[in-house]
């Protein structure tokens, strides 16, 4: 797998939304408990550990100069946010770019391990507010079989990718899918 290095301005944008959820407490896709408990100090902290395991990776893979780009982070606010889909995708390219099995250093550091532990279960509580709001889920039955719910399964003779709808649902359940068997398998540095 190739690693990239983001751009400091991706660490910005995701620093403001992590903020965004610290004053957002109503429980809709735009609250995340993960990161709304944190306080904007330890949100710097974790932002800086990921920046430094991204840049990390990429210099023990391509046997590159570490130059601490973490520094150039700037943690304004500009004003805007990101929307959550955005902030999804962002945190989902960070995690896919840090993969533990290629840094060299013996062991990672504690802070470091909490720092991708917090990641991965970011994105998780992200994935499942985005399936949440899906008209499909909140009419999906929780314990009760329900026959008229159960379609075939599509194909490419029955199944149009016309509309969107569609094509967002095959997008989020091949992702929890995808995600649920790397979780399983230990596999916490990548599987987007």
């Amino acid at each position: 797998m190739s690693v990239l290095v983001l751009d400091t301005k991706i660490f910005d944008l995701i620093y403001v939304k992590l903020m965004d959820f610290t004053y957002h407490k109503t429980v809709d896709i735009n609250y995340c408990s993960t990161f709304g408990h944190l306080s904007e100090n330890q949100i710097k902290e974790v932002i800086i550990n990921w920046a430094i395991l991204n840049e990390t990776t990429y210099c023990d893979k391509y046997n590159e100069k570490f130059e601490g780009l973490h520094n150039f982070i700037r943690f304004k606010f500009s004003g805007k946010t990101i929307n959550t889909y955005q902030c999804l995708k962002y945190l989902q390219c960070l995690h896919y770019n840090i993969e533990e099995k290629t840094i060299k250093t013996p062991k990672l550091s504690e802070e470091a391990i909490n720092a991708l532990q917090l990641l991965t279960k970011g994105i998780e509580e992200i994935l499942t507010n985005i399936v949440a709001l899906l008209p499909e889920w909140e009419t999906a039955q929780w314990s009760e079989v329900c026959e008229n719910e159960i379609t075939e399964k599509p194909t490419k003779e029955n199944f149009s990718l016309s509309t969107r709808d569609q094509r967002r649902q095959l997008r989020l359940d091949k992702a929890v899918k995808t995600h649920a068997r790397n979780t399983k398998r230990g596999n916490t540095a990548r599987y987007y």
